[in-house]
């Protein structure tokens, strides 16, 4: 096989991978929005859903093929470091933020790379032996402190567990999941709220 041949089998492999991986964040995010809906109506909606690597060069390798897809580019970069509660600790992160193609709805691809720290996302690599990425939270932003109290106020009011609240460089999220399995889209749900650049819109420099 020439290695045109085999660049070109490795372009195919990649963007089936894409595709798979796409395909399954639009569905997680579907369910993740009618969870939202059923909770706060068209208040919220789900803007960006996260993909958790095992590595920085793993991200970067989806990145790379991710934006030859019609309507994905990436358009934001950055560096965080959380600290969490219950359990107390401190981690940092790695961001790539990607628009989607869905122009009528828009929403935003998080990949991350977290560095061990987090007490929630250090429990996925223990399952993460034989696959390189995963979704882990689907994330409505909240307009200002007293929003996110309420977001969170509701959440807790219809049956969703905090498995972790953090305090990062930009702001506070927190990661909910219903105390009882059922009705969950298999992701987190996770409100923020952008403390450091209040007049910053998504899709900017919002994290």
């Amino acid at each position: 096989m020439s290695d045109v041949s085999r660049c070109q089998k490795q372009e195919v492999l990649a963007e089936q991978w894409v595709s798979e991986i796409l395909r399954s964040v639009q569905e997680y995010r579907a369910h993740a929005q009618e969870e939202l809906r059923a909770m706060f109506g068209t208040r919220y909606s789900i803007d960006e859903v996260a993909l958790m690597f095992t590595s920085p060069s793993w991200a970067l390798r989806f990145i790379g093929s991710a934006v030859r897809v019609p309507g994905i580019t990436m358009f934001n970069a950055a560096h965080d470091v959380v600290t969490t509660r219950p359990i107390v600790s401190t981690y940092s992160a790695h961001y790539w933020f990607l628009t989607t193609p869905d122009e009528e709805d828009p929403w935003r691809l998080e990949c991350m790379y977290a560095h061990v720290g987090s007490p929630l996302h250090d429990s996925y690599r223990g399952f993460m032996a034989d696959r390189d990425v995963i979704a882990v939270h689907a994330s409505f932003k909240c307009a200002d402190e007293e929003a996110y109290g309420v977001a969170v106020k509701t959440l807790r009011d219809n049956g969703y567990e905090a498995a972790q609240l953090c305090d990062s460089t930009y702001g506070r999220f927190s990661y909910w999941m219903p105390e009882e399995e059922g009705a969950t889209s298999g992701l987190y749900l996770k409100p923020r709220v952008n403390l450091r650049d209040m007049d910053v819109e998504i899709g900017d420099d919002d994290e």
